[in-house]
Protein backbone atom coordinates (compact mmCIF):
# COMPACT_ATOMS: atom_id res chain seq x y z
CA UNK A 1 0.00 0.00 0.00
CA UNK A 2 1.18 3.23 -1.05
CA UNK A 3 1.72 5.91 1.11
CA UNK A 4 0.09 8.46 -1.68
CA UNK A 5 -2.76 5.92 -2.40
CA UNK A 6 -3.47 5.51 1.33
CA UNK A 7 -3.91 9.25 2.16
CA UNK A 8 -5.84 10.18 -1.00
CA UNK A 9 -8.18 7.61 -0.33
CA UNK A 10 -8.06 8.11 3.55
CA UNK A 11 -8.92 12.18 3.26
CA UNK A 12 -11.70 11.68 0.49
CA UNK A 13 -13.16 9.29 2.55
CA UNK A 14 -12.54 11.64 6.12
CA UNK A 15 -14.78 14.59 4.43
CA UNK A 16 -17.49 12.95 2.60
CA UNK A 17 -18.29 11.32 6.07
CA UNK A 18 -17.48 14.57 7.71
CA UNK A 19 -19.53 16.48 5.05
CA UNK A 20 -22.57 13.92 6.04
CA UNK A 21 -21.92 13.97 9.68
CA UNK A 22 -21.93 17.85 9.63
CA UNK A 23 -25.22 17.81 7.63
CA UNK A 24 -26.69 15.69 10.54
CA UNK A 25 -25.34 18.17 13.50
CA UNK A 26 -26.41 21.20 11.71
CA UNK A 27 -30.05 19.43 11.66
CA UNK A 28 -29.50 18.40 15.31
CA UNK A 29 -29.45 14.62 14.47
CA UNK A 30 -26.67 14.06 15.78
CA UNK A 31 -24.33 13.49 19.05
CA UNK A 32 -21.20 12.31 19.44
CA UNK A 33 -20.84 10.05 22.68
CA UNK A 34 -17.27 8.07 22.15
CA UNK A 35 -18.48 5.13 20.52
CA UNK A 36 -20.23 6.48 17.49
CA UNK A 37 -17.18 8.74 16.98
CA UNK A 38 -15.11 5.17 16.66
CA UNK A 39 -17.83 3.61 14.72
CA UNK A 40 -17.23 6.55 11.93
CA UNK A 41 -13.66 6.41 12.19
CA UNK A 42 -13.61 2.87 11.37
CA UNK A 43 -15.64 3.71 8.74
CA UNK A 44 -13.19 5.88 7.37
CA UNK A 45 -10.32 3.26 7.37
CA UNK A 46 -11.64 0.40 6.43
CA UNK A 47 -13.07 2.43 2.67
CA UNK A 48 -9.55 3.83 2.55
CA UNK A 49 -7.13 1.67 3.80
CA UNK A 50 -6.76 -1.85 1.82
CA UNK A 51 -4.52 -4.78 2.53
CA UNK A 52 -1.60 -3.81 5.17
CA UNK A 53 1.35 -5.47 6.67
CA UNK A 54 1.76 -5.74 10.31
CA UNK A 55 3.91 -3.16 11.05
CA UNK A 56 1.07 -0.85 9.17
CA UNK A 57 -1.79 -2.50 11.43
CA UNK A 58 0.02 -1.16 14.05
CA UNK A 59 1.26 2.21 12.40
CA UNK A 60 -2.78 2.44 11.43
CA UNK A 61 -3.85 3.30 15.13
CA UNK A 62 -1.76 6.38 14.98
CA UNK A 63 -2.93 7.37 11.81
CA UNK A 64 -6.77 6.87 12.94
CA UNK A 65 -5.81 9.20 15.85
CA UNK A 66 -4.27 11.83 13.92
CA UNK A 67 -7.42 11.86 11.32
CA UNK A 68 -10.01 11.64 13.87
CA UNK A 69 -8.43 14.88 15.90
CA UNK A 70 -7.76 16.55 12.28
CA UNK A 71 -11.91 15.52 11.36
CA UNK A 72 -12.91 16.65 15.01
CA UNK A 73 -10.86 20.08 15.05
CA UNK A 74 -11.82 20.62 11.22
CA UNK A 75 -15.94 20.46 12.38
CA UNK A 76 -15.33 23.01 15.19
CA UNK A 77 -14.21 25.27 13.12
CA UNK A 78 -10.37 25.20 14.49
CA UNK A 79 -8.27 23.83 11.24
CA UNK A 80 -9.26 24.21 7.17
CA UNK A 81 -9.73 21.44 4.87
CA UNK A 82 -5.87 22.28 3.95
CA UNK A 83 -4.62 21.63 7.61
CA UNK A 84 -6.65 18.82 7.92
CA UNK A 85 -5.19 17.09 4.68
CA UNK A 86 -1.26 17.71 5.41
CA UNK A 87 -1.74 15.87 9.09
CA UNK A 88 -3.25 13.38 7.60
CA UNK A 89 -1.04 13.23 4.69
CA UNK A 90 1.82 13.45 7.37
CA UNK A 91 0.63 10.79 9.59
CA UNK A 92 0.23 8.22 6.46
CA UNK A 93 4.08 8.79 5.54
CA UNK A 94 4.23 6.59 9.09
CA UNK A 95 2.71 3.75 6.99
CA UNK A 96 6.22 3.43 4.65
CA UNK A 97 8.61 3.53 7.55
CA UNK A 98 10.65 -0.39 7.59
CA UNK A 99 9.44 -2.99 9.61
CA UNK A 100 12.22 -2.76 11.96
CA UNK A 101 11.92 0.77 13.18
CA UNK A 102 8.25 0.03 14.16
CA UNK A 103 9.13 -2.71 16.42
CA UNK A 104 12.32 -0.59 17.82
CA UNK A 105 9.85 1.75 18.92
CA UNK A 106 7.15 -0.70 19.75
CA UNK A 107 9.72 -2.39 22.25
CA UNK A 108 10.79 0.99 23.51
CA UNK A 109 7.42 1.86 24.11
CA UNK A 110 6.51 -1.22 26.07
CA UNK A 111 9.21 -0.70 28.13
CA UNK A 112 8.96 0.23 31.90
CA UNK A 113 10.04 3.96 32.70
CA UNK A 114 13.33 4.08 34.66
Amino acid sequence: MSTTRTAAAFIGASFEIGFEIGEEISRGQWSAPQETESTLTMKIVQRAVGPMTDHQRQVIWVVIGTADAAIQHWMAGILTPGEVRFQILSACSLLDLPADQIAADRRLADQEPT
